[in-house]
């Protein structure tokens, strides 16, 4: 079942799980910004009477100053049959803050593009009752992947437009595979460096 890639950037949600008992492929060449847009009040919302429609007093805004960061999980579920595989050319990007992870009970596969400015990206093999050690069930970033949590710095403009804002750390890359291996190809990147 395709998902469209603007389903995370326009329904205004923080959080999207997305799960498959088959595999679960994130298609070459897909750019998947993770946004969570907002309503702003064009008018006073306190001089509109009440039963007043929300459209007609606001507006659908995504300023990258002011809107939440969003996570995403991505998660394969059946033992054997879930490969995860994000292609190479795939991009997966969140806001400063936002979360990316990659589950899977069969193997995990990296040639994209993983990037959460100062924030968290988790990829794991979690162990199911009875399993044991199974090597082929790997973690796997190919020659292209990279893997970014670098820090960053977050402006936003006061009252007089002035930009002022935050220098925000590095983030945190975690990988987990309880019942298998983490390969790393070379060529491979993880960065989770400060910002400069």
């Amino acid at each position: 079942l395709p998902l469209p890639a603007w389903m995370f950037n326009s329904l205004g949600f923080s959080k999207y799980a997305v799960g498959a008992s088959g595999a679960l492929t994130v298609a070459t060449n897909t750019d998947l910004e993770l946004v969570a847009p907002y309503l702003t009040f064009t008018l006073d919302p306190r001089t509109r009477p009440t039963g007043s429609n929300l459209a007609s007093f606001s507006r659908t805004e995504a300023l990258p100053q002011t809107r939440n960061p969003v996570s995403l999980a991505l998660k394969g579920g059946f033992p054997g049959l879930s490969r995860l595989t994000v292609e190479s050319g795939a991009d997966i990007h969140t806001d400063p803050g936002g979360a990316i992870e990659l589950s899977s009970t069969s193997s995990i596969l990296v040639n994209g593009r993983l990037a959460a400015p100062s924030g968290n990206i988790t990829l794991s093999i979690p162990k199911v009752r009875g399993g044991s050690y199974a090597p082929e069930q790997s973690i796997w970033l190919g020659a292209s992947a990279e893997l970014s949590a670098t820090g960053t710095v977050k402006l936003t403009p006061d009252a007089q437009g002035r930009r002022i804002g935050t220098v925000l750390d590095g983030g945190t890359i975690v990988f987990e595979a309880t019942r298998g291996a983490i390969v790393t190809e070379r060529g491979s990147r993880i960065d989770v460096s400060g910002e400069i």
